[in-house]
């Protein structure tokens, strides 16, 4: 929905990583030019609908690049979508690749240029056009070469760096976490930063792209060290994997208080969308210490200083993915994401006794109670629905992005008396420089920074 953001000093050193080495990328034959054959691709774009493929990026890893390209470049980044350029940088050395690679980027290509025509501005046509071109040059022209992109923040010296580390013991290869610590005479407080995706797809340590403004790195600037992790994904895994991967990671942080020079006392956490979902679970459920565990990390508490929701679903028992599929645009795909959480069907999922129980356990909103720590709610929304004396919430709120799961969940902090910032109006997600800074006063209030 929007996700334009956010949000950096004295330190020193820099220690670094598992597995960070770049890996040469393969490259491509150069075939011989046959201009006529690259006319006949070329013209395709004009004509995708004789050259449709049954099932387009929606749902894939490559989601978010092919929607940069249904909207304008700000209207892109304002969602947390990377722009038309970094989406296309993405595509092309993926595209370089392999030869199968580089057809199945040409074909959504054509499937997203027809579906999307209706609503797609000229700047998305135009930057889609180049890019269909470049991967027709690619496939006629001369080899494709990439350089993998750099790793976020790699080679700073004023961080310590741990990558990869592994936090759990369900999946070694989704439990893990990058990790940056600022270098500081004190404990440093730390924020968790939770990746959206629809609980399926996504990765840590994919800020870059989906905080607008340099996010991370001025919250690194301000003295908080970052914690980015990985969790348990659908449809392998469902809930309460992804919600119990981020308590364990809250833990698992506060087990190495000592070892990383991090304030215990001071944690928050961060995320958009699924991201922000599931930190807000952690953030308002009762603490799942287990004292007399035999493992030391579960000993530790996941209780949380405070938690910062953008745009995040809060009351799962309000949607319904039958009637969702069937709307235009990200319905299906919306729709695809609620059912594979819960492993049910379309029609199971509001029909279903033992899955609605579920359902519930997974809303944040039916956990919240006095003394639950500090709620930053950003999201955008028409002028009268971020005010406290807003119009009636609807009863059935199917879009996971939709502003309304922020009202309900700041109706429900002010109620029980929990501190909440509303910072919900039609302007948000349009400055990214004004909602970093809405964000930075809110830590540091909430972890005593300076």
């Amino acid at each position: 929905m929007r996700i334009s953001l956010m949000i950096i000093g004295a330190f020193i050193a820099i220690i670094v990583v598992t597995g960070c080495g770049a890996t040469p990328t393969p490259t491509m034959a150069t075939p011989a030019v046959d201009t006529a054959a690259r006319a006949t691709e070329l013209d395709k774009f004009e004509h995708p609908q004789d050259f449709l493929v049954q099932q387009g990026p929606g749902g894939t890893e490559w989601d978010r690049q092919y929607r940069s390209f249904i909207q304008t470049d700000q209207d892109a980044t304002a969602k947390g979508l990377p722009t038309h350029a970094q989406a296309a940088a993405q595509i092309k050395a993926d595209a370089a690749l392999s030869r199968d690679r580089l057809q199945m980027h040409k074909s959504w290509i054509l499937y997203i240029k027809h579906y999307s025509q209706s609503y797609r501005p000229e700047s998305a046509t135009a930057d889609l056009r180049q890019l269909y071109t470049d991967l027709v040059d690619m496939e006629f022209g001369a080899a494709a070469t990439t350089t993998p992109p750099s790793l976020p923040f790699e080679g700073d010296q004023k961080l310590r760096i741990y990558r990869n580390i592994v936090y759990g013991k369900d999946d070694e290869q989704m439990q893990r976490m990058d990790v940056y610590l600022v270098q500081s005479s004190r404990p440093s407080p730390v924020l968790v930063e939770i990746h959206g995706g629809g609980w399926r797809r996504g990765e840590k340590s994919q800020f870059s792209d989906v905080y607008a403004g340099n996010l991370i790195g001025r919250i690194l600037e301000s003295g908080v060290s970052v914690v980015s992790i990985d969790y348990r994904l659908t449809p392998t895994y469902q809930h309460p994997a992804q919600v119990q991967d981020a308590a364990r990671a809250v833990q698992f942080i506060r087990s190495k208080a000592r070892e990383w020079n991090i304030d215990p006392r001071r944690i928050a956490a961060m995320g958009g969308s699924a991201g922000a979902h599931i930190a807000a679970w952690v953030a308002l459920h009762d603490d799942i210490a287990n004292p007399r565990s035999s493992d030391p990390v579960q000993r530790q508490s996941t209780r949380l200083s405070c938690f910062i929701d953008m745009w995040g679903p809060m009351d799962l028992t309000r949607a319904n993915p039958l009637e969702l599929s069937k709307q235009p645009l990200r319905g299906e795909d919306f729709a695809r994401a609620y059912i594979a959480l819960f492993g049910t069907t379309l029609e199971g999922y509001n029909a279903t006794p033992d899955i609605q129980a579920r359902i519930r356990d997974a809303s944040p909103l039916f956990f919240v109670t006095r003394g639950d720590p500090p709620a930053f709610i950003m999201t955008a929304a028409p002028a009268e629905v971020g005010q406290v004396d807003h119009p009636p919430v609807p009863e059935t709120i199917s879009d996971p992005h939709s502003a309304w799961h922020g009202v309900l969940l700041a109706d429900s902090l002010a109620a029980a008396g929990v501190e909440v910032v509303r910072y919900i109006g039609p302007d948000v997600g349009k400055d990214a420089n004004k909602d970093n800074e809405a964000i930075l006063k809110f830590l540091r209030s909430c972890l005593s920074l300076p």
